[in-house]
């Protein structure tokens, strides 16, 4: 199924090609931006769908929305939506990634936030879920459900998975794991199929191995995740030239004169009935400098500064945050001004992680 029927999305609008171009395919920080507010908006559609089915402890919320929201799982989603048939990466000679397919999704999600509105939207991600579990596309921790059937009988933590290399060049190893336990007196025991890191093969033995201790099909074809070695090329050492690509030998940035300026002031909305963070969402994904800017006169434990700087070939922004005393700095790039505090603003939020930290600190903060 493509992911502009899916979504309801003009394939040809603007904001659809913006979220289909990741880096290696051209796009910048307006992409970052998308996927990191899609990133969020499909956390907060999990949840209140959890909580509307009757789901309330927060440990069970946050294992089915981890099981759902991963590069794993989001990749087989991707899939599904046909997304890899959108994108084109601009070196020919690169092939694109699980994190490519990942934040299109995400950034694919808040496109349609924006065009069809968070209701349409959610409904649509709820679906992705339901296709999720008929396929097996959830990415179930095997390793901790398998761990906690273990000590449940047996009172002890169960034995690492140690996988083995067993083929494979020096830069994409293959690996193996053979795995036997005892439960109640009798042995259980089971081999992985091959994987290019250690990390799956441990999850996809703990699988097989919960699946052999209930008497579930192993089905081993469907975990085989390695790439045929002869795909790629050994990694060899060549000599080349740097090359300089501006002519300008010192870049001097200076500092708006509101923020030189210690007595500026600037006007807040209040007793609004809106949360932070919902309203730190749906403000920044228009204005991200902006936002940031009024975030650091909402908080007292956020404040900021910036300076610019003009180039023949557009203009920079210099971008400084300080959370809790942590300095962040980020640098943006656009043709003109409001172009490059724009981009500058969506790094960093993405960099500062502004929308974990206002969940973690101000949760319930209303505005």
């Amino acid at each position: 199924m493509l992911a502009e029927k899916f979504f309801n999305l003009d394939r040809n609008s603007d904001l659809f090609q913006l979220a289909i171009r990741p880096p290696s395919c051209g796009g910048g920080p307006e992409f970052k931006g998308l996927a990191l507010i899609g990133d969020k908006f499909l956390d907060t559609s999990l949840i209140a769908n959890f909580n509307e089915i009757g789901i309330t402890d927060s440990g069970i919320i946050t294992q089915k929305k981890q099981e759902f929201h991963n590069e794993r799982t989001l990749v087989e989603i991707g899939k599904y939506l046909e997304i890899p048939s959108y994108l084109h990466p601009i070196d020919n000679n690169q092939d694109i990634t699980n994190k490519d397919i990942k934040e299109t999704v995400e950034s694919l999600i808040e496109v349609s936030r924006k065009i069809n509105g968070e209701d349409y939207t959610t409904k649509k991600i709820i679906h992705l879920y339901e296709i999720a579990s008929e396929r097996n596309f959830l990415d179930v921790n095997w390793i901790g459900k398998l761990n906690e059937y273990y000590q449940g009988k047996t009172k002890e933590s169960m034995p690492d998975i140690k996988p083995e290399r067993v083929d494979g060049e020096e830069h994409l190893p293959i690996y193996e794991a053979k795995y036997e336990l005892e439960i109640d007196n009798r042995k259980y025991s089971v081999s992985s199929g091959l994987h290019n890191n250690k990390k799956d093969c441990r999850r996809e033995t703990a699988r097989r191995m919960y699946n052999e201790i209930h008497g579930i099909s192993n089905d081993l074809s469907q975990e085989n995740t390695f790439t045929e070695v002869n795909n790629y090329a050994i990694p060899k050492n060549i000599k080349t030239n740097v090359k300089i690509s501006l002519k300008e030998k010192e870049i001097v940035f200076t500092q708006p004169n509101h923020e030189k300026n210690s007595n500026s002031q600037i006007n807040l909305s209040t007793k609004t009935g809106e949360k932070l963070s919902d309203w730190f969402m749906r403000k920044s994904g228009k204005n991200p400098f902006g936002t940031l800017l009024l975030l650091s006169a909402r908080l007292s434990d956020v404040s900021g500064a910036s300076w610019s700087a003009s180039l023949d070939e557009g203009e920079l922004t210099l971008l400084n945050l300080s959370i809790n005393g942590n300095l962040f700095f980020e640098i943006g790039f656009g043709k003109s001004k409001s172009q490059s505090k724009k981009n500058a603003g969506l790094q960093m939020i993405v960099q500062a992680d502004i929308f974990e930290w206002i969940e973690k600190n101000h949760p319930n903060e209303m505005i």
